[in-house]
Parts: C-alpha cells; structure tokens; sequence
C-alpha cells in the first residue's frame, strides 16, 4: 500500500490534512469511540484530498466499500468525485455487510517509502509515534523509534523509523499486497529483524 502526500509537505501546519489522509489509508487508527468520525468530516474533504494528478479519490473511512466498488474501480477521476460526492449521506456499513475479500486493487491510497518515512519523522512528537515503544522495533539505547502498522483484507503494511544511538536515521517499510490475507506473523518477524539489523550494520 503506497500513498502519495506530495503536498503534504510534512508540516506541522499541514498534520490535519496529513493524519487525515493517514487515517483514510488506514495506517492510523482512531479509537472505537472516533471511529464515526470520517477524516473529511474533521478537516474538509478538499483539505483531506489535495489530488495531484497522481492521487485517485478514495472514500472517507469504509464509505462506498462495496456499495459503489465496481463503478469506482472502473472510473475516471472525475466520476469518481460524483460517487464520492453521491455518498456523502450513505451511513457506514456494518462489518457484516461487508463481503471479507480485497479491494485494494478498486480503491487505494499510494505513498512512496521514502514519503511515508519522511512523514513518521515529522510526527515523531505526536502521541501516537511518542507513546510507549513499540516491542517489534523497540531498540535498547536508540533515542527514539515510532512504529505504524495497518492491514485490511489481502494488505498488511508495517512502518517504522528510528533515532540511533549516534545520531543516524532508520527507516523501514514494509507492504505486502494480495488477494488472500497476509502471514502477518511471519512477516512481522521479518520486518522486525530488517529495522533492527540497522543497529549492527554502521
């Protein structure tokens, strides 16, 4: 899963929009009791979806996840504005209306690797990366590690930078993409092991 933030531009006056964005890839999660709240209800979606011509429009939150799925996948940038703009007062729907297969290839968010370390560097003070250290890539005597990790249906997407000891920057991502659910464990150990070989290797 890549998800462009070209303007963005990893500041601290952009972070609505960017969380938004985040929060829409589904590389941050809200708690239970936010998760009404669509990305583009909070900040606006023409703020949530600055569009180059690179970006597709995604849904807000789950919004059109199977109801419009065919049309979306299939349409112009244009058409898929008017699918957005026609579901706006759709009501979410219940996990249980949702049919467990991928959509990833129909409706997506893409981030370069190099962007998306450069935006967990740039939130490195917020609390969701500054909270207490994440054991997959927790690293004894580095200054700082942040880790962000989403999965749906056929996707797992695991990210984490850090702060050496002596000073130098790590980044690793991961992405896994398919039609079937992913071995989250086996590539969790995976990821885990490739972020921390940074220590040994100077």
């Amino acid at each position: 899963m890549v998800v462009s933030l070209s303007r963005c531009r990893f500041s601290w006056r952009a972070l609505p929009a960017c969380l938004a964005i985040l929060i829409g890839a589904g590389l941050l999660v809200l708690p239970a009791q936010a998760q009404t709240i669509a990305p583009k209800d909070a900040v606006g979606r023409r703020r949530a979806m600055p569009l180059p011509d690179h970006w597709r429009p995604v849904p807000a939150g789950r919004k059109g996840a199977e109801t419009k799925r065919t049309a979306y996948g299939a349409g112009t940038p244009e058409e898929r504005r008017a699918i957005l703009d026609e579901l706006a007062g759709v009501p979410l729907p219940s996990p249980s209306d949702l049919l467990p297969r991928a959509t990833w290839r129909d409706a997506e968010w893409y981030l370069t690797a190099r962007e998306l370390c450069g935006l967990l560097l740039e939130l490195r003070d917020a609390p969701a990366l500054n909270g207490s250290p994440e054991p997959l890539v927790a690293v004894e005597g580095w200054r700082w590690t942040g880790y962000k990790g989403g999965s749906e249906v056929g996707v797992l997407n695991l990210s984490a930078a850090g702060i050496t000891a002596d000073g130098r920057v790590v980044c690793a991502i991961l992405t896994a993409n398919g039609d079937r659910l992913q071995p989250e464990d086996r590539l969790a150990r995976l990821f885990s092991t490739l972020f921390r070989s940074a220590e040994k290797s100077r």
